[in-house]
Parts: C-alpha cells; sequence; structure tokens
C-alpha cells in the first residue's frame, strides 16, 4: 500500500550537522559546488510542495566509499516528502514495469552493480532524457492497462569514484549535457559517531531535528544570476575531473558499442587479427567515420583491445595460431 508523502513544515533555525557535511562534501579541490547542490535541491523541494511537476536535472553523486553519498540522498528523500524508490531496473530497460515508483518522489539508485553493456546504457540515456524533462510518465503495473500520470520526481545517483562504477553513466553528449549535474564529493567528517545501531539512530535524529531549518534556508536562499536557467531553474554542472575520466575510460567501451552495433550485430562474432579487425571496422558503411576518429592515434586499437581484453575476459581473448595473433570476439 502506498504511504501519502510527509512534508516537513520549514521553521526558521540553524542547521550546524547538515552546514558542515554539505561543506566538507561539496567544497572540492577550493572550488565550491554547494550554489549548484541547493539549486537543484531548492527547485526539487519547490516542485513537490506545491505540487508542480517541473523540469529536474538528475543528480550524481561521486565519491569516496563512505564518504556520506547515501546520507545525502536520505536527506533528499525527507525533503521531497519522505518516500524513495529504486528504480534502476526500469531505467536500463531490464523491465517494463513501473507502477511501484509512481508512489515516491525521490527515484534513488545507490549500491547497485552497474551494467554496462550497450542496451542498458542507451536505455539508461533514453530514460534521462525523458526523466528530466518530461512531466508525462507512462505508469504500467503487471496484469493491469498502462496509464498516463504526472509525478514529481527527482533522480538521483550515488556510485563510488572507480572506474568500473562511472562507466555505468550514459556517454555524456551534447543531448545530456544540460540535464545532468555531477557532483565529485569528498568524504565528510562526521560529526558524530555511527559506529552502532544505536549512535546511528542518534545521529539521523539529530539531522531530522535540523531540517525544517534547512528547508527554510532552500526557500529564502535565491539562486545566483549567473547560474539561473530558464529550463531548470539551476544550471547543469559536471566537474571537470569526472567528464575527463569519462572520456579516457569510454574510448575503449565506445569501440565496444560500436563493434556490438556492427561486427557483432545478430549474436555474431569475430576471429582475426588486429589489421583484418580495424580494416573490417572502419570500412563500414555507417559507423566506419566513427571508427576512424576512435583509432586516432598509432597502436590506438591495440591499446583499447588489450584493455577490453582485461575487463572483459569472457567477451574478448587472445590466441596464436600459425604465427599470427588472433582475436576473438563474442
Amino acid at each position: 500500500m502506498t504511504k501519502a508523502p510527509s512534508r516537513i513544515t520549514a521553521k526558521k533555525g540553524d542547521f550546524p550537522i547538515i552546514y558542515k557535511i554539505i561543506k566538507d562534501m561539496f567544497w572540492v579541490k577550493s572550488f565550491d559546488q554547494r550554489d549548484h547542490f541547493f539549486g537543484w535541491l531548492k527547485k526539487a523541494e519547490e516542485a513537490v510542495r506545491l505540487s508542480k511537476p517541473m523540469p529536474g536535472q538528475v543528480l550524481v553523486l561521486a565519491g569516496p566509499r563512505n564518504a556520506g553519498k547515501n546520507l545525502i540522498q536520505d536527506i533528499i528523500t525527507e525533503i521531497l516528502g519522505g518516500r524513495a524508490a529504486r528504480p534502476y531496473q526500469w531505467i536500463i530497460g531490464r523491465t517494463n514495469f513501473n507502477a511501484d515508483l509512481f508512489g515516491s518522489e525521490h527515484l534513488m539508485i545507490a549500491d547497485e552493480a552497474p551494467s554496462h553493456d550497450m542496451k542498458s546504457r542507451r536505455a539508461f540515456g533514453s530514460n534521462i532524457k525523458d526523466l528530466t524533462v518530461n512531466s508525462l510518465q507512462t505508469c504500467h503495473g503487471k496484469f493491469q492497462n498502462a496509464v498516463h500520470l504526472k509525478p514529481c520526481w527527482r533522480l538521483t545517483i550515488s556510485l563510488n569514484e572507480e572506474a568500473e562504477n562511472l562507466v555505468m553513466l550514459p556517454p555524456l553528449d551534447e543531448s545530456l549535457q544540460d540535464k545532468i549535474m555531477l557532483f565529485r564529493v569528498n568524504a565528510a567528517n562526521m560529526p558524530m559517531s555511527s559506529n552502532s545501531p544505536e549512535d546511528r539512530e542518534l545521529f539521523w535524529n539529530a539531522i531530522a531535528a535540523e531540517l525544517p531549518a534547512f528547508i527554510n534556508f532552500l526557500q529564502e536562499w535565491e539562486i545566483p544570476e549567473n547560474l539561473v536557467d530558464s529550463r531548470f531553474g539551476i544550471e547543469a554542472y559536471q566537474d571537470p575531473d569526472l567528464v575527463k575520466g569519462l572520456e579516457v575510460m569510454s574510448h575503449e567501451q565506445r569501440l565496444m558499442d560500436l563493434m556490438e552495433m556492427t561486427i557483432l550485430e545478430g549474436d555474431k562474432t569475430f576471429e582475426g587479427t588486429l589489421t583484418e579487425l580495424e580494416a573490417s571496422l572502419t570500412s563500414d558503411y555507417c559507423f566506419g567515420r566513427q571508427f576512424v576518429k576512435l583509432l586516432s592515434f598509432p597502436n590506438a586499437m591495440q591499446t583499447y583491445m588489450s584493455r577490453l581484453k582485461q575487463k572483459q575476459p569472457d567477451r574478448i581473448s587472445y590466441r596464436q595460431s600459425n604465427g599470427k595473433g588472433l582475436w576473438q570476439i563474442q
């Protein structure tokens, strides 16, 4: 049964614990990301409080383990009404059923086993575009006819900063750049202990007691004029180091994605030398130019294939036969 949202009434006051945690996490390498975070959260709280769906970026928190990322998501849940749902299987296309998501304002992805395959990442990117800008969503439950509803949703994603976790995100192409808030966060120095169940409860109760004051701050705080966006209310932000890291990491993944759409399409396999592989890829009628651009430096194919073999040994292997090196891809 779906529970009703629990709205927190704003009240003037101080919020020292929340303030310190957010400052510790969002002030990274002498750059203060808090204006972007406060702006995103202000517009999200406003949309839910007024029950008026409006476009809102996906918020991504990437940082070290035990940094406080899940805690920030829990705070967001409470501010948006206390209801959260886990949409990952639906958002990557593993299921068509999503009726359970419509009983929550906060769609939260955290601690998921990431999917790196092309189909999942394409579905992820497509659904991000849909969720962030379209107020009308299709609600589809098992054994029920689909209906169209207008939920007040906000999607957040927390993940560790290791390469294998970041690659779960869709490529940041032009169509997604204004739809994602990509924050690098530090590990917060928590002001209270949380090493036991009792300590964790006390810590959370202290945070909950500050939420009315924090919400009051968000409601009264004005988004800086230079960060105002006509569509989302707040301009998108992506941490430059994370963007560069994604670009570097995604070169070999991009090669794999393109191979899945060409030489591996329809469950095909490939076996041949690097020269034969490169010739087959660059001569493709639809994607040949993209392969040429991707293989822009000497030994690029060798570099990317070696990385892919290390990351996906179940799909890519190498063997010697009659003095030739043969790559097997499936």
